[in-house]
């Protein structure tokens, strides 16, 4: 079995826990919105040229087979920044900048000493 690899078995778990709403626009236009189980909202269409040819199970078997390319491409998004983020090397807390420990949580003292105007951090743990 391959490392770093979705399954389509994982794709499958999540399209039958996402909730679809259907709905038909202008007689020849099928909407798919699908909310999947984290709460991300997606939405496809599929429209035909001539109402008369109009059939919202096909039209609906389309957009779900849309739905489901996505949710591959988001899976493979969130699974590459995972190997992105475990890739990076690890940091001293002496090399974040201030933004960076406060977008951390952390708490900051920062003390000037006014005969040389060196600062002095102070960590004071996380919020």
């Amino acid at each position: 079995m391959k490392k770093n690899t979705i399954k389509s078995d994982q794709i499958l778990k999540i399209v039958e826990a996402s909730t679809f709403t259907v709905d038909t626009t202008f007689g020849k236009n099928t909407v798919v919105t699908m909310q999947l189980p984290n709460g991300f909202v997606l939405t496809e269409s599929s429209a035909c040229v001539d109402p008369d040819n109009y059939n919202l199970s096909v039209g609906v078997e389309i957009c779900k087979k849309r739905l489901a390319e996505r949710v591959w491409e988001l899976e493979g998004y969130k699974l590459q920044d995972k190997i992105y983020q475990q890739s990076k090397p690890e940091r001293n807390l002496e090399e974040f900048t201030i933004g960076e420990l406060l977008e951390m949580n952390y708490n900051i003292q920062v003390d000037t000493f006014p005969i040389d105007e060196r600062v002095k951090i102070i960590l004071k743990g996380r919020a």
